[in-house]
């Protein structure tokens, strides 16, 4: 959790050094984690997302807002059999207006995604 935190308050905050490249190394499930929290991705639909496969690169750019979003040429595979297309709206941060309510809910989407995986093990959609 702390690494992850880190992570989005130094690729959010606008007085940090500017980075070109942010990349991280990682598992597919730690992927995935990732992406629903910085993105806001209800339980369901980081369910539907499956890991990506081997060497597999997810690449996130910096819109003109300066939030990261899924580049439009990351192909995702989505759905009960990984041939469905990721909805449009799970490609960028959830847009709410007040930002504690938003860390608020992602916080409690993290507890709960760990905990039901805990519980029932991975994901139905997200193994490989």
């Amino acid at each position: 959790g702390l690494f992850l935190q880190r992570l989005f308050r130094l690729t959010d905050n606008s007085n940090r050094a500017k980075f070109d490249n942010i990349v991280i190394v990682t598992h597919g499930l730690t992927m995935r984690l990732c992406l629903m929290r910085y993105l806001a991705w209800d339980i369901k639909d980081f369910e539907r997302v499956w890991n990506p496969s081997n060497a597999e690169m997810w690449v996130m750019t910096k819109n003109s807002r300066g939030q990261y979003v899924l580049d439009d040429h990351t192909q995702i595979r989505y759905g009960k059999h990984g041939k469905g297309v990721m909805p449009e709206r799970m490609r960028k941060v959830n847009t709410i207006k007040d930002d504690r309510w938003l860390d608020r809910l992602r916080e409690d989407q993290w507890k709960m995604g760990m905990s039901s995986m805990v519980r029932y093990g991975t994901s139905t959609y997200g193994t490989t």
